[in-house]
């Protein structure tokens, strides 16, 4: 075990004016890729339609066109914006996290109750279970895509219930690879390349938790990496 195992982080919540500049930019972009891609498109379809043979050759360019969409589809769900993307309660994001974690080979394992913090609406809550738990998916498949072998027992994430009234929410631990570098990444949020990924989902978690007084923290435990979710009076 090395010395970042002993370390507890608290992860710095974004501030409501960072969060509002995000979100404009982010919906700045979409709206404008957005509608230059739907223009190419319908340039492509009326071109087939005059040029019926050129069909086959035009179809990659044409998927290729549209995948650039799905990019803004992580920051959109990351972001506390009213997106659609967000799953809004308990019921379905337990459906689409545990399909998002299958995709990936990855375990999932949920309480069968889990009540959010009073006073924080339940969009909010869902939201920092679904930033983190997504997290821990991204490692995996960026593990997974590495061809690392399998850790023993496969890779899982799992959500438990606080075991301590009055000092924890919840704690989301998964065996994923854990950086050399984590505390400094947590620190700065530092974003991950590719597939939109701006490394802020964490700090979206805090923020949304200080509204409750309470905090993200995170550790390493020898090959386990927590995120525990708390608040001062842990009541539901």
């Amino acid at each position: 075990m090395n010395d970042s195992s002993k370390v507890t982080v608290i992860v710095e919540p974004l501030d409501p004016g960072q969060s509002a500049a995000l979100v404009a930019a982010v919906r700045k972009l979409a709206h404008d890729v957005n509608n230059a891609l739907v223009s190419a498109v319908s340039t492509l379809d009326l071109l087939t339609i005059d040029r019926p043979d050129l069909e086959e050759t035009l179809a990659p360019l044409r998927q290729e066109l549209v995948r650039p969409r799905t990019l803004f589809e992580r920051p959109m769900r990351g972001l506390p914006t009213r997106a659609m993307v967000r799953p809004w309660t308990m019921v379905e994001w337990r459906g689409r996290i545990a399909d998002e974690a299958k995709n990936v080979g990855v375990s999932v394992r949920l309480p069968a109750d889990l009540p959010g913090p009073a006073g924080l609406e339940e969009g909010a809550w869902v939201q920092c279970l679904d930033n983190t738990v997504r997290n821990a998916l991204d490692a995996h498949a960026a593990h997974a895509r590495s061809g690392e072998p399998v850790p023993d027992g496969g890779r899982w994430v799992s959500v438990q219930p606080g075991a301590e009234p009055g000092a924890r929410w919840c704690t989301i631990s998964n065996n994923g690879p854990v950086p050399e570098d984590w505390q400094r990444a947590v620190r700065s949020h530092r974003p991950r390349s590719g597939d939109g990924h701006l490394g802020l989902g964490l700090g979206v978690v805090a923020a949304h938790l200080r509204q409750v007084d309470g905090t993200v923290e995170i550790q390493q435990q020898a090959a386990v990496f927590l995120v525990c979710l708390a608040w001062p009076d842990g009541q539901s």
